[in-house]
């Protein structure tokens, strides 16, 4: 284990949980979810980025990155949480509500360098939806 990256990311955690309970404006509790969303993520625990970013939909359930996200999550290999038919399914409902291009998708889409290959797919199947 890299403790470097985790212990950052550990860090991050602590703060967004700090002020979760009474977020700086312009911040709602949705924006630090998605935060604690994805820095979860990045240290590579899907189980709580899924459930920050479930979190989030309850007040926002029209968020397409949000959405994106999950969609990400859902489609990860080798995880105990992969569902690519849930994943198809997030992904198509922000195709729905957003107006996306291929980059638009690589802008607003924050999954992990490692994991290219899941984006790349994600992105051709997104793509796929759109035309």
């Amino acid at each position: 284990m890299q403790y470097g990256p985790y212990l950052y990311h550990l860090a991050d955690y602590k703060c967004f949980n700090y002020i979760l309970s009474s977020p700086p404006e312009p911040l709602t509790t949705a924006n630090i979810y998605t935060q604690i969303g994805y820095v979860h993520q990045v240290a590579g625990d899907y189980a709580l980025a899924r459930d920050a970013f479930e979190t989030v939909l309850v007040d926002e359930p029209e968020s397409p990155k949000v959405l994106l996200q999950l969609g990400y999550i859902y489609s990860v290999p080798n995880t105990r949480i992969r569902d690519l038919p849930r994943a198809h399914q997030y992904i198509n409902k922000a195709l729905e509500i957003g107006t996306y291009n291929i980059t638009t998708l690589k802008t607003n889409f924050r999954p992990e360098r490692s994991w290219s290959v899941v984006l790349s797919r994600t992105i051709l199947y997104a793509n796929s939806r759109l035309q």
